[in-house]
């Protein structure tokens, strides 16, 4: 997954292109988000760290969160989860998490999240988490249907020996 963020410009259309190589088979999708800018609905936030940093570092076993608190009623929010590994072998788990309160979160259920590649919801997933992987960034899109809480929260544990940094965005779709 992947997301750019493009500012002032002067295109009317976009097009993602997806270019393989070796033997594979896979679907480029996109979307397209605008901001109020140009009349649209959705507005693109960074989530924050508990020391208003825009992302959080994340320690061999540690725990790491960005998190946001949703202002206004939105039919979804989208929220994308990065993990960019900075050194070692990137591992570990971020999971979505909400809360009404801002301080008592929970996993969010899965009957809330929308698998953007298949529309509809997940049947095999059974929270809202993303696997880190050895690679140089891990992310993923999850969206949630129903705005169900006023908080939201990423929560990346590492494990083995790694240093890596997360980073989270929220959309709000009304």
């Amino acid at each position: 997954t992947k997301v750019w963020v493009v500012e002032g410009s002067n295109f009317k259309f976009y097009k993602v292109v997806c270019t393989g190589s070796g033997t594979m088979n896979a679907t480029a999708l996109g979307k397209m988000f605008p901001t109020n800018r140009m009349g649209g609905s959705h507005t693109p936030v960074t989530m924050k760290s508990d020391i208003l940093a825009t992302s959080d570092t994340i320690t061999d076993s540690g725990t790491g969160f960005v998190e946001l608190q949703v202002k206004g009623k939105y039919s979804s929010v989208s929220i994308q989860a990065i993990s960019d590994k900075i050194s070692g072998t990137a591992a570990g788990t971020i999971t979505l998490q909400g809360s009404n309160d801002g301080t008592n979160f929970v996993t969010l259920n899965v009957g809330y999240i929308q698998d953007l590649a298949q529309q509809q919801p997940y049947t095999v997933d059974a929270a809202g988490t993303l696997t880190v992987t050895d690679i140089s960034t891990s992310t993923k899109v999850f969206t949630v249907t129903g705005s169900p809480y006023a908080y939201y929260r990423l929560s990346h544990t590492g494990t083995g020996t790694m240093v890596s940094r997360l980073r989270g965005y929220l959309m709000g779709n009304k």
